[in-house]
């Protein structure tokens, strides 16, 4: 990220950019996603911007990654506003956000490992005010229908190849009901000759 910075504020001096990443279970990188080129403000930020994708991706967890105009790494009071907001859509959306990093050229600023996560997980200061609706808008509504959809897809093609239900919970981390559930729709429809039914037990 920081090369990607660098070359950036090599064409654009005092450009300020955001990136939204997903990772995966083991802790891979699924996806970079620049999400703002003109800085990050709590008023206008919304979590949609950086989750819309996350939830796309079947993400196990995400990450802020941003720069400052002045090149300060310190989080400014906007920074930890967003920051407590997107730790409590990830809490809802059981996708937690991993790390929020402020960046220079060649330094960083982590709120993980300087225990801010923690205490802006717990703090009432910036617990925000909006509605579960307000906070995730009509995009990520969507991109979370599109998400079910595509577990669907997955499910689906598994099925049709022969897998039991205990190889697609492990290769999809789904649990035995939501398996069971994209398949059949209601566990009472299930085939007792299914291979399905034998994996339950």
């Amino acid at each position: 990220m920081q090369r990607i910075l660098r070359r950036e504020l090599k064409n654009s001096p005092g450009i300020q950019l955001a990136w939204g990443l997903s990772f995966d279970q083991e802790g891979s990188i699924l996806n970079i996603e620049q999400i703002s080129r003109k800085g990050l403000d709590e008023h206008t930020f919304l979590p949609v911007d950086i989750l819309s994708v996350a939830v796309q991706k079947q993400s196990a967890g995400f990450m802020l990654v941003h720069n400052h105009q002045t090149g300060q790494l310190a989080p400014t009071t906007s920074d930890k506003a967003i920051t407590a907001r997107l730790i409590r859509c990830g809490e809802l959306l059981q996708m937690p956000m991993l790390d929020h990093l402020i960046i220079d050229g060649k330094n960083y600023f982590s709120f993980q490992d300087q225990g801010l996560l923690k205490e802006l997980d717990i703090s009432t200061t910036f617990s925000p005010t909006d509605s579960f609706e307000e906070l995730f808008g009509q995009e990520l509504e969507e991109a979370i229908e599109e998400n079910d959809r595509l577990k669907y897809q997955i499910v689906s093609m598994m099925y049709e190849g022969n897998y039991s239900v205990a190889e697609i919970m492990e290769k999809t981390g789904l649990s035995h009901e939501v398996v069971l559930a994209l398949i059949y729709g209601d566990e009472d429809e299930i085939d007792p000759d299914s291979h399905f039914e034998s994996a339950k037990n």
